[in-house]
């Protein structure tokens, strides 16, 4: 008896109490562990709410630019995953020829909307100046006015006046541009086929040449020529009667599965402007959409035979596409 009130009296019971008093408070910190859990998840969910654009927050904000937007004017939409939800309700406006936002320049008008404080991927011009910049909702709506960059020639919009060829030395024969049902394209299959294309040869089906839609390494949308090179041949696309500019502006690049791909075979493209050589450009995979510029001499004539050969050593799956526009003098 006598040890055990040493035992209950003494030290040992002191430290007993301390034990508890620090058990209990840990049972209670984890009885309102789920509680401060629910509470944080609360205030997240909250945040997330007040951060989430509705559907009717970019159909206002689309009947603003819908109300001023011109003919001609560009749309960018930044995030880049938010732009299916503008499209939505402004996707009429946008033509095929303005998929391609990397030349801003060309645009008098352009509309940027964003949302969470983001910036579209392209840049503007230094020379770009913002005239409207108002918050509808959840949206912040802006358009910048400059003077643009004239085009003097865009090949990628003229590819149905070209003539193609395939072939190598004597051995050369017309790809002829024929009516053809418009393939959606996709995982696995490439860019979209359209209606109509230029056919080299009906039995193997991905040796057309015609203007698409490919999505480069970057998944950015690119508005170009697909040119698959051909085994041992050289596929010619030829322009005649072209009005000369102040510089040739050259850029192509390989569908997103096959530039993610490292392993393969680069493609060429020469470019020759009156039966001369003007400058090419080489692309391999995992260099992503590449883009050369060459600037023209002054010419006795004002329009001139244009010319651009894609080829490759070992072309198999070789998705590739390419663009090129001539610049008016003086922009």
């Amino acid at each position: 008896m006598e040890r055990v009130a040493e035992t209950l009296g003494g030290r040992p019971l002191t430290r007993y109490r301390a034990w508890t008093k620090r058990k209990a408070v840990h049972l209670a910190a984890l009885a309102l562990l789920p509680l401060g859990v629910a509470i944080g998840e609360l205030v997240v969910h909250a945040g997330f709410r007040a951060q989430t654009v509705s559907s009717s927050d970019w159909k206002a904000a689309s009947r603003l630019v819908r109300r001023q937007w011109k003919r001609g004017d560009q749309l960018l939409v930044a995030p880049l995953w938010a732009e299916p939800a503008a499209r939505v309700f402004l996707g009429d406006l946008v033509s095929l020829a303005a998929a391609d936002q990397s030349d801003l320049s060309r645009f008098r008008r352009v509309w940027v909307m964003s949302i969470r404080n983001r910036e579209p991927a392209h840049r503007l011009s230094t020379r770009a100046k913002l005239t409207l910049d108002r918050h509808v909702r959840g949206v912040r709506v802006r358009r910048f006015d400059q003077i643009p960059r004239v085009r003097a020639f865009d090949f990628t919009e003229q590819i149905e006046r070209a003539k193609v060829t395939i072939g190598a030395g004597r051995e050369i024969r017309d790809c002829p541009l024929r009516p053809q049902l418009v393939s959606p394209g996709g995982l696995g299959r490439g860019p979209m086929r359209p209606n109509p294309r230029f056919v080299c040869d009906p039995r193997q089906r991905w040796l057309w040449v015609g203007a698409t839609i490919l999505t480069d390494g970057s998944f950015a949308p690119r508005r170009c020529v697909y040119t698959h090179p051909a085994d041992d041949n050289t596929i010619r696309v030829t322009y005649s009667d072209v009005p000369l500019g102040s510089e040739l502006v050259l850029a192509g690049g390989l569908y997103w599965e096959r530039e993610r791909e490292q392993p393969g075979a680069p493609v060429h493209v020469d470019v020759d402007v009156g039966g001369s050589r003007l400058g090419s450009l080489s692309h391999r995979a995992g260099e992503g959409w590449k883009r050369v510029s060459f600037p023209l001499r002054e010419s006795p004539s004002d329009t001139a035979e244009v010319a651009f050969a894609i080829r490759s050593p070992k072309p198999h799956l070789r998705w590739f596409c390419w663009s090129a526009f001539l610049r008016a003098r003086g922009t």
